[in-house]
């Protein structure tokens, strides 16, 4: 017998006192099932209003790494669905509201999905949910569907949905360890879920992290942990609803704290400020997008703190990522002058003529590199140190002498 089969021949109360007895928790809040149905009904019925089914990824999840569920688990994700609706109203009642919810820049992948909204009769909306707007639904990840799916086919649960360095998405079982999932060398940092670690966080198992978005990524030494943190505020900062004020403002504020220390104009201050913007936000803001996504500032301060005093008080990025701490030079004892940079460079920054050694003015370089990948004589240096002495006026190959 199928699994909704099963479901259908319980009664509600039956259908709840087993789906208690499971101790199946929302994959995204972490409550268990029985407790998000108890209060959705309690809502609901406050409300004067039926119990709806709203379905997403949780806000926080800006990656939609785990969006991947319906497409690898897509029947037994349809499957819990239905039960679902079995556990918040009358099995004979298929008339209540059902809500997909898919992030804005997945819009061909909601395309895709629409024969299926018809044939189970869901609405599809782009966008995060908007949890003030969800009081009185049932508010449920895909992946508790396909684990409520499971269960009612007698399936084992306990499993995680992750995928490791951009690789395709899996089930890991919880008890898992970090490290067994890892196959990759010169690890400086691991970001986990909405947050980073240091690299003995692979001594941990799954179920002892929070990894709601289902990302398991390597940072090695040639990463930037400022600027990784910054394309990540970044990516949240884009996809937030803009009506929380300490989410709207904070993310503005961290990501523009964090392009100004990128840019060599961050100060010592900044970092106390950075703290007391992400401990506001996970506070304050409404949803878990404002406070999950300022972990990832918080822990990378925590962990890397030696990164930032070297960008703020140093004007080095380690990993030389940042270009504002990188020069690009013309070695002149290996210069030959033959215009390839010259013409090559999209600023005009770069001057000499045929047989002069050419010269940069740093002012004005973009540090875009193709300088570096024209040079046939490999002469284009990119260093995040003081380059070499340099000639200052135009000077002719094997000319110039470095005193």
């Amino acid at each position: 017998m199928d699994a909704i089969a099963v479901a259908q021949k319980m009664s509600k109360v039956e259908l709840l006192e087993r789906i208690k007895n499971s101790e199946i928790h929302d994959y995204a809040s972490r409550i268990t099932l029985n407790e998000a149905i108890l209060r959705a009904g309690n809502e609901s019925s406050a409300l004067g209003a039926p119990v709806s089914l709203v379905i997403a990824l949780d806000n926080s999840d800006v990656s939609g790494c785990l969006l991947e569920i319906l497409r690898i688990e897509r029947e037994k994700f349809f499957i819990g669905m239905e039960i679902a609706v079995l556990c918040i109203t009358d099995s004979a009642n298929y008339t209540i509201r059902k809500t997909l919810y898919i992030p804005e820049y997945a819009a061909d992948f909601a395309q895709s999905l629409e024969e299926d909204a018809l044939r189970h009769s869901f609405n599809i909306e782009l966008g995060i949910v908007d949890m003030r707007s969800a009081k009185g639904a049932l508010v449920i990840h895909p992946a508790t569907l396909v684990m409520l799916a499971d269960y009612f086919e007698g399936k084992a649960l306990g499993y995680r949905y992750v995928s490791v360095n951009n690789r395709p998405l899996q089930r890991v079982e919880g008890e898992a360890k970090i490290a067994t999932l890892l196959d990759a060398k010169n690890t400086k940092a691991l970001e986990i879920g909405c947050e980073f670690y240091p690299q003995t966080a692979a001594s941990l198992s799954i179920n002892e992290l929070d990894i709601v978005n289902g990302v398991i990524r390597v940072l090695t030494e040639k990463e930037c942990i400022i600027t990784e943190t910054a394309k990540i505020l970044a990516s949240a900062q884009s996809q937030h609803c803009g009506k929380c004020v300490f989410c709207r403002e904070g993310l503005i504020q961290l990501t523009s704290i964090h392009k100004d220390i990128m840019a060599g104009k961050g100060k010592m201050e900044y970092l106390d400020l950075i703290k007391e913007i992400g401990r506001a936000m996970s506070a304050g803001s409404f949803c878990s997008l404002g406070q999950r996504s300022p972990l990832i500032a918080l822990s990378a301060i925590e962990h890397f703190m030696d990164e930032y005093e070297a960008h703020i008080k140093k004007r080095n990025c380690f990993a030389g990522v940042c270009i504002s701490f990188v020069a690009i030079y013309i070695d002149p004892d290996i210069c030959t002058g033959c215009t390839e940079c010259l013409d090559i460079c999209p600023v005009d920054c770069i001057e000499g003529r045929r047989g002069y050694i050419h010269m940069i003015d740093e002012k004005d370089c973009t540090r875009c590199g193709k300088c570096i990948e024209a040079c046939p004589e490999n002469a284009v240096n990119q260093t995040s140190s003081k380059p070499p002495k340099l000639p200052d006026r135009p000077t002719k190959c094997g000319k110039f002498r470095n005193r």
